[in-house]
């Protein structure tokens, strides 16, 4: 009789339910470290289970508008756990991680994480901030640094070591070359203790600097910034050019932009930002899958291209940056419908990655109701998040008047003004209006132009954001009037307070020939003359003392693919001493040693001068004695006898005495003169504008006579006698030399300010500081100044003409030979073949030609 079978245990399975994950991995970690937790797989009874063979998964889950999902890395330990290891990339907090075994989640899933930011890595900490590209002598040039781990996470605490240089490179006035070779500023550095760190620097001197930041050696991401750094006393030129940017050799023809208007185009930090518009008039070609985004790096001048992951935008879509990160705001129901979604990417990230990756910004609150004709502009106080402004437009109902803002921190819409739906700022409103300019200076939207129900306007107005209660301004101006324009576009150059508008239509529809300035602080209309007209509807963007103009539209709605420049260090940066007949207020040189004391009995003097009167006593240049009695001196010096206080009369004296030993010249008040005054031992010269008009025989031989000429107890004094007598007007370019002069010499060189280490030249000050209270001796024989009791630089006014014979810079005349080269080759064509060329011709024709119409923008052709 056969025993029955054995009976078998009953199977056990994994319960996912039951299982359970334990380890520091499940509550977080730092980036760029890999954390680790362990599944213990355990069955319906809850016993743990002693074999492998389960599917165990696990997922890191950031939000998808951030970063992509993360799989762990499982190993099966084969005694019923399973060690869960992955890597975060993204500081990020509340993450989810995803478990599961055998597809069932566990109970206790998901997990909440939080991942910290790693160690600072150098090459990806970041600086931002308007004065990281321009400055303004005699302040403050001040930005921010973010320091960020190698994964570009910002980083939340402080503690790291940041070495910040600021060098000279280039002057705007040749003559202090030699004095800024030696130049040198300590750069101050402030740890906010939240990963950001303050760095503020100044000087007095306008002209271009390399401003170089790392850490442990290493530079941190685009060091070193070029910086423009203005005059103060900066005055608008009379007319400016564009002139083509030439584009690096290898840049390659696909990373070349498309025709596009300002609807397309941004500017994030120091890279001009292009969306590549698609053509969906044809409905039978076929769009492509992703949308092209084109970079130009300013700084490199070269155009690079890359596709953005996910379907493509609509083309209503409005661009704005902030520092690193575009931003997309899409009408995704058309172009007559409100903006109704708002995307991201990250430049920076991109950079690290490769990718170019948009993720999806969940804004809160109301959007602007506009569907077209709005403006934007982007503004930011110090290191707190920009907000990003859209003023204006029309919607189905008409123009409108709103003021809508976007918060980049909290990611939110408010209204700061809206006469129908929403809150209505103080004061009187602007009109309705579209297509006009917008742009934040300060705590100000400055607003101007633009079409209204009643036609096109040239007003300007301004909503001071700066309280909680937002105010609506209408400032008055003065200068050129404006004129009224349409669909220009304005820019303001940081921090100097100019705003620039370029391009435009007029009321005929006409292109405005004409560019704006204005003085956002005296509120003053400068209008400019322009080379090339840059269309209308552009691109208008300020980086490193360079405007950029894109794209545009000419009247019959063609888009331009050219890109333009105009260098803003043509901007007139010389300045003068303005002087009130204030006796304490001069500029002293120290004259007790050094080479102003080896003067002997042949030497000369010079100044430019403008008299606004003739006071008794009035000091233009003076190294004298109290009495006038010992030394020398360009001054008015009393009424003689039969003289009138307000005889518009100058001296050049010498010792013994005004009173003796002087010779004079009648000047004209209100206008520029220079002054000149020469001795050779035998015979005193005045000569006003190079021409002589006194001399006086005096004849100097003697040892103690050259000694008391010179006087060398006291300072050479420019603008007054300490304490006596003072100039009333302006004083520019005073020369001092230790040997006679010809008037045919003095001709030839008083129109130029002349090269340091000039034979027999031992004193120059131009005055073109910019700021501060020290006076530079430009002669190379460091004679330097100091102001005294605060005499007030301003712009010189000596040539208020804007000169068309300027001499080019090598990069200008690079610029024109290629230009003349590309239109002897047109010329030639045309007559050829009796037609212009074509796209197709430029592209035959040999490289060199190719390569100038690519970068000109002559292969637009239309």
């Amino acid at each position: 009789e056969m025993a029955p079978p054995m009976a078998l245990p009953p199977r056990v399975a994994t319960s996912g339910r039951h299982s359970v994950a334990m380890g520091k991995g499940l509550t977080g970690g730092v980036v760029g470290q890999a954390a680790m937790f362990q599944v213990q797989c355990k069955d319906e009874e809850g016993q743990n289970r002693t074999k492998g063979g389960d599917v165990v998964v696990a997922k890191v889950l950031p939000p998808a508008a951030v970063s992509p999902a993360i799989d762990c890395h499982v190993i099966d330990n084969r005694d019923g756990t399973y060690t869960c290891t992955y890597l975060p990339v993204k500081a990020l907090k509340g993450v989810d991680i995803m478990v599961s075994v055998n597809g069932t989640r566990l109970a206790s899933a998901p997990f909440k994480a939080s991942f910290e930011s790693g160690a600072t890595e150098a090459t990806h900490c970041r600086a931002y901030g308007s004065n990281l590209h321009h400055g303004v002598t005699g302040k403050p040039s001040s930005f921010h640094i973010q320091s960020r781990d190698a994964y570009a996470n910002p980083r939340s605490s402080g503690g790291d070591v940041f070495y910040v240089q600021v060098r000279n490179t280039a002057c705007f006035h040749p003559e202090h070359s030699v004095y800024m070779k030696k130049w040198s500023t300590e750069a101050t550095l402030v740890d906010k203790a939240n990963g950001t760190y303050e760095v503020q620097w100044t000087t007095n001197f306008p002209g271009w600097y390399s401003v170089e930041v790392s850490m442990d050696r290493v530079p941190i991401l685009g060091s070193p910034f070029k910086v423009c750094v203005l005059a103060e006393s900066a005055r608008v030129p009379a007319g400016i050019a564009h002139r083509p940017v030439f584009c690096t050799d290898d840049t390659r023809a696909e990373d070349m932009p498309p025709p596009v208007s300002r609807a397309h185009t941004t500017l994030a930090d120091d890279v001009i930002v292009v969306r590549r518009p698609v053509d969906r008039s044809d409905a039978a070609a076929k769009p492509p899958k992703h949308d092209t985004f084109h970079f130009f790096k300013t700084r490199d001048r070269r155009w690079t291209s890359r596709q953005m992951k996910g379907p493509l935008l609509p083309n209503a879509t409005t661009l704005a940056a902030v520092d690193e990160t575009v931003y997309m705001f899409l009408q995704t129901a058309g172009p007559a419908k409100p903006i109704d979604a708002v995307f991201s990417t990250d430049l920076d990230a991109m950079r690290v990655t490769g990718e170019l990756r948009r993720h999806k910004v969940h804004a809160k609150g109301t959007p602007p109701a506009a569907t077209a004709g709005m403006q934007t502009a982007v503004m930011r106080r110090g290191d707190r998040p920009a907000t990003i402004w859209f003023v204006g437009g029309k919607d189905a109902t008409g123009r409108l008047g709103d003021v809508h803002a976007f918060n980049t921190a909290d990611l939110a819409w408010s209204c700061a003004h809206s006469a129908l739906h929403g809150p209505r700022a103080a004061g009187e409103a602007m009109m309705k209006r579209e297509n006009h300019s917008v742009v934040a200076f300060r705590e100000g939207l400055w607003i101007f132009g633009g079409r209204s129900d009643v036609g096109l306007l040239d007003d300007l107005h301004c909503l001071d954001t700066a309280e909680d209660r937002h105010e609506w301004k209408a400032p008055a101006t003065t200068g050129d009037p404006p004129g009224a324009r349409e669909c220009h576009s304005a820019v303001v150059v940081e921090p100097t307070g100019f705003m620039l508008v370029v391009g435009g239509l007029d009321e005929t529809g006409a292109l405005v020939d004409s560019a704006l300035v204005l003085n956002l602080f005296s509120l003053s209309w400068t209008k400019l003359a322009q080379g090339m007209v840059p269309r209308h509807s552009i691109l208008c963007a300020c980086v490193t003392g360079e405007l950029f103009t894109l794209g545009g539209l000419d009247p019959k709605g063609v888009p331009s693919d050219q890109l333009l420049s105009v260098d803003l260090s043509t901007f007139d940066q010389k300045g003068c001493l303005d002087l009130n007949a204030d006796p304490t207020r001069y500029v002293a040189i120290k004259g007790q040693g050094g080479t102003l004391g080896t003067l002997r009995e042949q030497f000369t003097i010079e100044a430019w001068v403008l008299a606004r009167s003739f006071p008794p006593y009035a000091t233009i240049l003076s190294k004298s004695d109290n009495g006038w009695k010992t030394g020398f001196g360009l001054a008015k010096y009393g009424a003689g006898k039969g003289d009138l206080e307000e005889v518009p009369q100058v001296n050049f004296w010498v010792t013994p005495g005004y009173a003796t030993t002087k010779v004079q010249a009648q000047i004209e008040p209100g206008m520029w003169h220079h002054i000149a005054g020469t001795f050779d031992g035998v015979t005193m010269r005045i000569l006003v504008n190079g021409t002589v008009h006194d001399q006086l025989e005096h004849k100097v031989d003697k040892e103690e006579e050259i000694e008391a000429i010179h006087y060398p107890k006291a300072d050479l004094c420019i603008g007054a006698h300490p304490n006596k007598a003072a100039w009333d007007g302006m004083i520019d370019e005073v020369r001092v030399w230790n040997c006679h002069r010809t008037d045919v010499q003095i001709r030839e060189s008083m129109h130029e300010t002349l090269k340091p280490m000039t034979p027999g030249l031992i004193g120059q000050w131009t005055f073109n500081e910019g700021a501060g209270d020290f006076c530079v001796d430009s002669s190379g024989m460091r004679n330097h100044g100091t102001i005294e009791n605060g005499v007030v630089r301003i712009p010189s006014t000596r040539s208020d003409k804007h000169d068309p014979n300027r001499k080019l810079t090598a990069a200008e005349k690079r610029i024109e030979d290629a230009i003349e080269a590309l239109n002897q080759w047109k010329t030639k064509f045309e007559k050829e073949h009796h037609r212009k060329p074509t796209k197709s011709d430029y592209i035959l024709a040999p490289n060199d030609i190719t390569r100038l119409a690519r970068q000109i923008g002559e292969l637009d052709v239309h």
